[in-house]
């Protein structure tokens, strides 16, 4: 009982991972709509206007990009996002600055952008405790000493108890290492709200 639960637990760790990853896309997509509806209703300069939703695609492509050459070599990428680094600069413009509000929910709303994708980049690249996986293995080993222990003179019932043990151990063993792999990782999180954000 001791294992099943600290291995449930652990592999609760790995889905709660994979969940606050995808929440981090979900609000980086809810600061990109907000960038868009600034730009559609309080930009008049419609070449400006333009050049946000262009930076707002392009941020969006770029980190499909990333997180397709992450699904394909199982490396983090983290480096610089351009296309967010232009709609940070965009604050500086006069015509955002000609209403205070929106020019300071502009900042805002960029700043949650950046900060959102941060920590998915950071939630990517955490993985499980070492000690936690030690934990396992040494509950794992304990258990199956208390199995042979408890079918002592019953050589069948020890080795069909082992062999089923044996055989949950490493599955949950498997899994979890196979979750904690960055290709596979990065194949349970879903962009579809980023990609939605244009419409």
């Amino acid at each position: 009982m001791t294992f099943g639960l600290f291995a449930s637990l652990t592999a609760g760790d790995v889905w709660k991972r994979i969940d606050l990853e995808n929440s981090y896309v979900t609000a980086e997509a809810d600061s990109l709509r907000t960038i868009l509806r600034i730009a559609d209703n309080f930009i008049t300069d419609p070449e400006e206007a333009s050049e946000i939703r262009e930076y707002v695609k392009n941020y969006i492509t770029n980190e499909q990009r990333l997180l397709s050459a992450t699904r394909a070599t199982g490396e983090i990428y983290t480096t610089i996002s351009q296309p967010l680094t232009n709609l940070i600069q965009i604050y500086k413009s006069e015509e955002l600055k000609k209403d205070p509000v929106i020019h300071e929910a502009y900042l805002k709303t960029v700043i949650e952008l950046r900060s959102a994708r941060f920590k998915r980049l950071e939630a990517a690249k955490s993985h499980l405790n070492i000690y936690k996986l030690l934990g396992i293995a040494i509950f794992g080993t304990l258990t199956q000493i208390a199995i042979v222990l408890s079918h002592a003179g019953n050589r069948r019932a020890q080795f069909a108890s082992v062999f089923l043990f044996t055989g949950a151990f490493f599955a949950i063993m498997g899994l979890l290492t196979i979750f904690e792999s960055n290709r596979v990782f990065a194949s349970l999180v879903t962009f579809t709200p980023l990609s939605d954000a244009l419409f």
